[in-house]
């Protein structure tokens, strides 16, 4: 799949609400390194994303994991290893819709669980 392709299907795929600022710098720090690496596979560690993204460990294996849900990316990890990322072997448009409501579900649920601690900060428990 050409680099072209893998921009037009952040463009196209989701909303970046639903993604965040974080997962979507993540996808194009993956897709620079996809490009430097010239391999349809290729490997980056946790450390390094966090290093050169300015973003926690914790919040890099989130966006992953949300990259992966929607369809944007594959990765594996092997025992003592980096994260193995591959762009090929992603599924498409498959199951788009489903994972859009999936989405859609968990911003709801998001909104709501914001609306409970900003209540529970205005009126405290006597």
């Amino acid at each position: 799949m050409t680099n072209e392709k893998l921009f037009q299907r952040i463009w196209n795929h989701c909303d970046f609400g639903l993604l965040g600022t974080s997962t979507v710098s993540m996808y194009f720090y993956l897709l620079w390194q996809l490009k430097k690496n010239q391999a349809k596979e290729f490997s980056v560690a946790d450390t390094q994303i966090s290093r050169d993204l300015g973003i926690s460990r914790n919040t890099v294996r989130i966006c992953r994991e949300k990259l992966k849900r929607v369809g944007l990316l594959y990765f594996e990890i092997p025992k003592g290893g980096s994260v193995q990322y591959n762009f090929e072997k992603t599924n498409n448009a498959k199951n788009s819709e489903t994972q859009k409501e999936s989405f859609q579900k968990e911003k709801i649920i998001l909104k709501k669980q914001k609306a409970i601690k900003s209540s529970e900060k205005k009126f405290p428990k006597s």
